[in-house]
Parts: C-alpha cells; structure tokens; sequence
C-alpha cells in the first residue's frame, strides 16, 4: 500500500485494544471491494472509531464520502468526538445534520410546526424563506433566522467549523447566539464535508434522501453508508413503509371539514359523513377481529365495507377518496397562504383510502388494532398496511458504493443479511470481547421458567421466580437491573409487593415515562449506595439499549423470562412471511429478535477491561440460545453461583 493511500491502522487515534484494527480492517476491504460488511462487535468495543478509520482509508482513492446513519442523537455526538480525534492525524472535515424539527428554532416555540412531518416542515421553511427574501425580516411571515442568515458571512462560518468540527448540539448554539438558521448552516456545511452523520430517515425515505443529496452535491454511488445500531434497522424499515389510520385523525378530519364547509366527495355524499362511516367502519372491524390487541382480517374487507356503506362500486369508492384528497389539498393550499403549515388530516385521510383500497401485494398485510381498556368507545382503534419486507425501504443501499452495517446485538447475522436483503456475498463478522472473559458471568436457572403451559400447569411457579429474584438482589446487594419480557409481568411483580420485599432502593421504569424523567431516574440509580440500587425495567426499552452503566453502575442483570416476541396477528404474520419467503418463520421472526434482545439485555453490564458483572436468566429455556450466546452456563442455585463469582 502506497504512502498516498494510508491503511486504517495508520489512521486510528488511539492505543488500539484487541480485535479493533481486526474491524477497522475489515471496513476499509469492504470499502474497497464496494462490497457489504455485517459485523457484530460488543458494546464499548469502540465500533466507531473503527468504522471511521476503515471508511475513510478505503474511501480515499476513489474520492468516496461517508455517510454516517445514527438512530440517536447521541450516538451523532459520538460520531462527531470520534472524528475529531482522526482530524488530529489526518486533516478531515466532517459534520452533523439532525431533522429539520429539531434544529429550527420556529419548530421549538410552534409546537404545530415542530410536530410537522419532513415534507410539511421543508415546505413550510420554503414558503418562510420566500418572503423573507421578497419582503425582508419586516414581513410577518418571514423567518428572523433565515434573515439573519442572508447578512451573514457564511465563509467564515466554514472557516470555524472546519476547525472546531462542531457537534449538532454545539452548532446550534453557535447559530442560535448569532440569530441565524442552524438547518441552513448545516446544509452549507454538508457540500464541505468527507464525513456526514444523520437520522436514519434522511437516507431511507426517499423525500429527505434527495435533499440530502442534493445538499451534499452527490449521488448514492459516492456514498460508503454506515448503519449504526443496525439491529433496529428492520423494524425502522417495515414501519417506514407501512401506513396507518387512526381514529384521532379521523376526528381532526372531521373538524377540517367543517372548516372546509363541509363539501360532497360524491353525489349527495358530504365529506363529514365520509369520515363518520369511515370511523365506523375502523370500529366495526375492530369489533370482529380484534383478540387481545389486533388482528388479521381478510384481504377485501375494507373495500367491501365502503362500497357497502356508501352504496357504490369500487371505481366510485375510489372516486371518492381521490376528491378527499383534492379536496384535502385545497386546505393545505390555503394554509400555506395564511403562513400556516400547509397539513391537512382530509388529505391524509384521502390518501391512506386510495392506498389501503390497492394494497394486495404479498409483502404487506392488512391489520386492525385496538388500545387496550374500556368502555369500546374509549378504546383508540386503527387499521394498518404492515409491510413485513424491510428490504424494501432498504433498497437505496444496493446503489450506495459499499455499506457498513454494525451492532452490539446483530446475531444472528445470516437473518438480518437476508431480511434487509443484502447478497449472499455479504461478509459476515462477529468479534469477540476484548474485554477478559473471566470478567462475565452468564447464568440461567435449570429450574424455572416462564413458559405458558407450564405456568398454567403450576400455579407456584411465579411466585418461585418472585422469591429468586428478590433472593438474588438481596444476596449479591449490587446495582442490579431486572428485566421484564413485558410491562404486564414487571406490574404483577410490583402488584404482588416484590419490591418491598428487596433491601435495595427501587426505581422503575414506567411505560411512557418522559425522556427527561428517565435520564434523572438513570442517574440516581447509576449512584451505589450500600446495598445496592435496583431497578425494573423490559427488555426492549430504553435501559436495554443505548444507556451507559460503567463501573459499579451496573453489576448485575437478571432476565425474568424468555423475552419471546408476543404472538399477535402482526407476528403471526410475519413468521408465515419468513417461512414462505426462506423457510426459517420460527428462526427469523422469533427465534432472531429474542436473541437480539437478551444479548441487549445482558450487554450492558461490561464496557471496560476493569467492569465485572453477572447475568442470570431465570429460565431453562435460555439453553435454546447457546449456540448464539454460547458463554451461558447452567445453574441449579444461581443465587450462590453468582455470589460465588463476586467473591473469587
């Protein structure tokens, strides 16, 4: 390799540990064979860092950029503190973008504009600019930022990012004290870049993919895609391209259209009692399908029902929801003009109707569901348009010129190869720790378990799980998390007065619990204190994934039960899906994402070579996972195996 075209080891910042130039290595050939790369490294392995420097040494020759795909903001942070440190080596200049909602400052005191869609938002911005440009930052309707944007010396702003590489936050700041627009710096900034990291949605929906590259002066063939946290990767794709309509947008429908005058969609048929038998219709297919939460209903359900309610054919049905849009059109026309975000629920009413009334392709299947509660008046319903094939909205990456795809929990890797689908040739890696494996202990109970028949079958068995749990926090007195396979089991713990039975303090993470209430929750329990902290939370959430415990944060795990995906229609749905389409349903739509979650689960409690920790399954059927968690171990008396482990 010539001096010109450094290889990744040349471009790494820091002392590399074990395994880390293995990656960077393994991304810099995949870059230069434009291949793609799946690789799973376990969390605090610095998949970062190794992804940059792989990147940006393959990238070179050819004069490729990254594009850098986060879930999270934070995980952009990250991006950006990683790339400052190989600036330091090598002079390489790179930037951050986040949604438009999050870095227009008019987004955050609208509340209307900061919950706008991406089309709706860069529209609203448009017709903002226009009148700035026409009439100055006088006009009522202009934007103050953007003004201030048009007297600004924007080359000396690039001058001082390419020097500080600001993180988005950072950025923000910068322009919110000069009273400039932040979404244009970034834009300007993007054109400058080698690196670029943004949300998932601005490479995967194709409205925000041709800004984007439009912004960067690009096309996808220039583009090495990195995909972070690649384990969401295929649910974020299957609801990206599924469609929804609920009750509440019917109701704001409603009231549109009496904004609207209420006007006929057909012959003698006025809009607002369209949308009332509409509603009705989602009601009473609700009614007859819905068991527990949702359920499958035939193919042409809906169209019949419409055709029957409003007594006409299929080709005056679909006449109906093409006025609705039009209709829904107009509004968002004269919204636009009063200055106001051009959104109109009759538009996206209209369009889920034509959409819904065509969908008959085997990727997608047709649902209805139902909050839980009562009375049934009470209870929010929708239909839905589930697409089950996430390589749809995936497609763009066979045009990019390689792809990276990484996680902490990918396994198994052949599943998420083909469910994204990615060719055969895609290489598949899975790193092990460099951390001493002596440092984790990971359990499961040979005596207990979760399974339904066998909790029928032995109505003691619960309250046996209960007593080990409370037996294990108590006896090892550490930071210990307890995960749930749901909040209906981490609330029967609750309601059966576990907690008070646990010497430690308890702190418990509530289904919908704000984001800010969360972090302060995290924090108090991060703190040890002489027995220990508890808290209980689901496999899944947010503690499972994406939250730091160093140290003595967080030494012990314990997993009640096999987190196994629940069995309602949509999961159904998708098992029969991956049965037809490979013949592995079982492997693919429950075995793969019960994986991912346990090793979500137990990955969180060793992130440095000093952390020591232990994980117990209190489940017997965690054995199904030794060939994709191979350390586990079985246990007959986990409470004294664990203390054991503590006190080598």
């Amino acid at each position: 390799m010539s001096e010109a075209t450094p290889g990744a080891e040349h471009l790494f910042p820091y002392q590399p540990r074990p395994h880390q130039l293995d990656l960077a290595d393994a991304v810099e050939r995949t870059v230069r064979s434009g291949g793609h790369l799946v690789v799973e490294s376990p969390t605090g392995t610095g998949k970062t860092v190794c992804a940059l420097a792989g990147c940006l040494a393959g990238a070179q020759e050819e004069d490729l950029r990254v594009l850098y795909l986060t879930r999270t903001n934070a995980q952009q942070k990250q991006v950006m503190l990683e790339l400052r440190a190989i600036n330091g080596i090598r002079p390489v200049f790179g930037t951050a973008i986040q949604g438009r909602a999050n870095m227009c400052f008019m987004a955050h005191d609208d509340p209307e504009v900061g919950s706008a869609s991406s089309e709706e938002l860069s529209r609203f911005c448009a017709d903002r600019k226009a009148r700035t440009r026409e009439g100055g930052a006088k006009d009522p309707m202009s934007c103050p930022y953007f003004a201030g944007l048009l007297e600004w010396d924007m080359p000396l702003t690039v001058e001082w990012a390419i020097k500080t590489l600001p993180t988005a936050s950072y950025l923000m700041g910068y322009c919110k004290e000069r009273r400039i627009c932040a979404h244009e710096v970034a834009k300007e900034l993007l054109r400058h870049a080698t690196v670029v990291t943004a949300p998932y949605i601005y490479f995967f929906f194709p409205f925000t993919r041709r800004m984007l590259l439009d912004w960067m002066g690009c096309h996808e063939s220039d583009l090495v895609v990195v995909v972070d946290e690649a384990h969401n990767m295929p649910d974020y794709a299957r609801d990206l391209q599924s469609i929804k309509l609920t009750q509440e947008t019917l109701r704001r429908a409603r009231r549109e259209s009496g904004e609207m005058g209420d006007p006929e969609v057909h012959e003698g048929l006025a809009l607002s009692t369209f949308l009332e038998g509409l509603e009705t219709i989602v009601m009473d297919i609700a009614d007859e399908y819905v068991v527990d939460e949702d359920g499958l209903f035939p193919p042409d359900e809906f169209n019949t029902e419409l055709m029957s309610r409003f007594r006409v054919t299929s080709v005056k049905a679909m006449t109906i929801a093409k006025n609705t849009v039009t209709h829904g059109e107009i509004l968002k026309e004269q919204r636009r003009k009063l200055g106001r975000l051009a959104r109109s629920f009759v538009y996206a009413t209209g369009r889920f109707v034509e959409g819904y009334m065509k969908l008959d392709s085997e990727d997608y299947v047709k649902l209805v569901a139902r909050a839980p509660g009562t009375p049934r008046e009470d209870r929010e319903s929708w239909l839905e348009g589930y697409c089950m094939d996430p390589a749809k909205a995936c497609a763009p990456l066979w045009d990019a010129a390689a792809s990276i795809h990484m996680s902490g929990t990918l396994r198994p890797l052949e599943e998420y190869r083909a469910s994204i689908g990615l060719p055969g040739s895609t290489e598949l890696l899975v790193l092990p720790s460099p951390f001493p494996p002596e440092n984790r202990l990971l359990l499961y109970g040979r005596d207990l378990t979760t399974r339904y028949e066998d909790l029928q079958r032995d109505p003691g068995m619960v309250a046996r799980i209960e007593d080990r749990t409370v037996q294990l926090v108590n006896a090892l007195a550490r930071n210990t998390v307890v995960f749930f396979p749901s909040f209906a089991m981490k609330q029967r713990f609750i309601t059966d007065g576990v907690a008070g039975r646990m010497n430690n303090h308890i702190y418990d993470e509530e289904r919908g619990m704000p984001t800010t209430d969360l972090e302060g929750l995290i924090d108090s329990f991060r703190q040890p204190t002489g027995d220990g902290n508890c808290l209980l939370a689901v496999v899944g959430g947010r503690v499972s994934e994406g939250l730091d415990f160093p140290g003595k944060g967080l030494e012990v795990a314990v997993v009640v039960g096999i987190p196994y995906p629940k069995p309602t229609a949509r999961q159904k749905a998708m098992r029969h899906y991956y049965e037809v389409k490979f013949g592995r349903g079982w492997d693919y739509a429950v075995k793969a994402p019960t994986t991912r979650k346990l090793l979500q689960a137990v990955g969180r409690l060793i992130r440095s070579e000093t952390d020591r920790g232990v994980a117990v399954i209190l489940d017997s059927r965690a054995a199904q996972f030794k060939g994709e968690v191979p350390e586990l171990e079985p246990s007959y008396d986990v409470v004294a195996d664990a203390r054991r482990f503590f006190e080598d």
